[in-house]
């Protein structure tokens, strides 16, 4: 298992999967998320495209995210 850390903002994002020791596995750089200034389709679109990216990466085969605003809010990931 690997823990997923994404730090999404006004200009990038950053995404590193680390084993449960703290050992990162694979990075990924991708578009902004602050869907205040670029919008709820690009920002999710962004976050797609970066997970994607981060999972061919790390040979992921399945993902799960914890709720968080993001996700509450506009009801996305069930």
């Amino acid at each position: 298992m690997y823990y997923l850390g994404i730090d999404g903002g006004g200009t990038k994002t950053a995404l590193v999967a680390c084993t449960a020791e703290g050992r990162e596995v694979a990075s990924a750089l991708c578009g902004p998320l602050n869907y205040n200034f670029i919008g709820l389709n690009a920002a999710l679109a962004n976050l797609e495209n970066s997970i994607k990216l981060l999972r061919e990466r790390a040979q992921i085969r399945s993902l799960f995210t914890g709720k968080h605003y993001f996700t509450s809010k506009y009801r996305i990931f069930r």
